[in-house]
């Protein structure tokens, strides 16, 4: 036996954690949740896109339904390029953005519909907003509220001529209010305002022999040509009419207002007209040497005022510069008998007496398709992005569309009479095509 000491043995000391080294690990499993975090994200994410885009695919039960009632609408067209790509979400993005001409941006929120943005943002922009929602259906327009940035929703044809107004005075040509709160009937005498649903006269401005008449962007002013060696400007709010008289001496036709609204511009024997709106006051005078002898000559200008076009017989005659002159000249299979730019300013399409609208591509300055409508297409409107183009062939008494796109004829609309002029409201929504042998106006919507 050992004799007892009197102390016991000693045990190892347990160490405790230092606060450095707790601050160490609470900063490892921070730095490790927020990577987790964002990973789960990117994949809640990518698994959210993938979803949506996959329902994309039931596009083409919308496409079969528009095929049998002969429709055309965006939805159709998605699911065209979805069955193209394959259902491939990549391809599926890469395909909307070379279809609508601009970049493409997807949105999906933790709730409600995913959208896909195509196109640039903008007040005028070219842009397309597509509503892929779960469970799978697809909605063109406004994407549940007004499009982001301003930008357009995606437009759709006027394919139905839903009803027929009976005017309540013979005229030669219509026009409308940008709102679509009125129609204009220019006749022999006055231009008539009309309501837009009963077609009941409103009321009137006197306007000597009138002919045809454009209406500013702000619905102020009317431009009106006529038959008496003059022009004249009507404000529309107060009914006051203004007159000039030309030097030449010759009819004027085929009204023409800027989209700033600061130019009328017409046609004469053979050349444009222009004049400053609202005062009136002559501007320049535009001559190309083909002499129509004081017959009705298509008459066009870009959006940005910057050009000019008139098209005597066969002949697409170009006005640039400052002042405007003529830069160049474009034959034409055919006489022209109605014409119009498109609002991005990369084609004019020409309506020809033979049945058929050419579009005139502005860079290479030549014809680059052929489209055949109705017989003698007398008028010609555009929608409000260049989308649809509207052809009035007065001899069959159609209206035909075009979508402007894939420059193809998606309906050919009957309508009342026979059409020999066209009007369309700022935002694209109505169509009237009047017909001046039977003083109706059929309505499209």
């Amino acid at each position: 036996m050992f004799p007892f000491s009197g102390r016991y043995p000693r045990c190892a000391r347990s160490r405790a954690f230092t606060l450095i080294e707790l601050i160490v690990v609470v900063i490892i499993i921070a730095v490790l949740a927020a990577i987790g975090a964002v990973a789960y994200n990117q994949y809640a994410s990518k698994a959210r896109v993938n979803s949506v885009l996959a329902s994309a695919s039931s596009l083409r039960t919308a496409l079969m339904a528009a095929a049998a009632r002969d429709d055309h609408t965006a939805a159709d067209e998605a699911s065209l390029l979805w069955d193209q790509t394959g259902g491939d979400s990549t391809a599926f993005l890469t395909a909307l953005s070379a279809h609508y001409d601009g970049p493409v941006t997807f949105t999906a929120g933790d709730s409600g519909p995913a959208t896909l943005l195509v196109g640039s943002a903008g007040a005028g922009s070219h842009t397309a907003c597509l509503a892929l929602t779960e469970p799978p259906t697809v909605t063109a327009g406004e994407c549940g509220g007004a499009a982001p940035g301003g930008a357009n929703p995606i437009e759709q044809p006027l394919t139905t001529a839903s009803r027929t107004i009976s005017a309540s005075t013979a005229f030669s040509s219509i026009a409308v209010a940008p709102d679509g709160s009125r129609l204009y009937l220019v006749k022999n005498g006055a231009v008539v305002y009309v309501d837009p649903v009963t077609g009941t006269k409103l009321d009137s401005a006197p306007v000597q022999y009138a002919t045809q008449m454009a209406v500013s962007p702000d619905g102020q002013t009317g431009c009106v040509t006529s038959g008496t060696y003059h022009a004249y400007l009507v404000n529309l709010v107060t009914k006051t009419v203004t007159g000039f008289q030309y030097v030449s001496g010759y009819d004027s036709n085929e009204p023409v207002i800027s989209a700033d609204g600061s130019t009328c511009y017409f046609n004469l024997n053979d050349r444009i007209e222009s004049y400053s709106l609202p005062s009136g006051s002559p501007h320049a005078e535009y001559g190309d040497g083909h002499d129509t002898n004081s017959s009705h000559t298509p008459v066009a200008v870009s959006v940005d005022n910057s050009v000019a076009y008139r098209a005597p017989g066969n002949v697409l005659s170009v006005f640039t510069g400052s002042p405007k002159k003529v830069s160049r000249s474009v034959s034409l299979p055919g006489t022209a008998l109605a014409m119009v730019a498109s609002p991005d300013g990369r084609s004019v399409y020409v309506a020809l007496a033979n049945g058929t609208v050419v579009t005139v591509d502005t860079s290479s300055w030549s014809v680059t398709a052929t489209i055949q409508v109705g017989a003698a297409p007398r008028a010609a409107v555009l929608s409000p992005t260049g989308r649809y183009l509207y052809v009035a062939n007065s001899t069959d008494g159609t209206v035909s569309v075009i979508d402007t796109t894939t420059q193809n004829v998606v309906k050919t609309v009957a309508v009342a009479g026979s059409p020999t002029s066209l009007a369309i409201t700022a935002d694209g929504s109505t169509v009237y095509a009047g017909s001046s042998s039977g003083s109706t106006i059929s309505v499209l919507q």
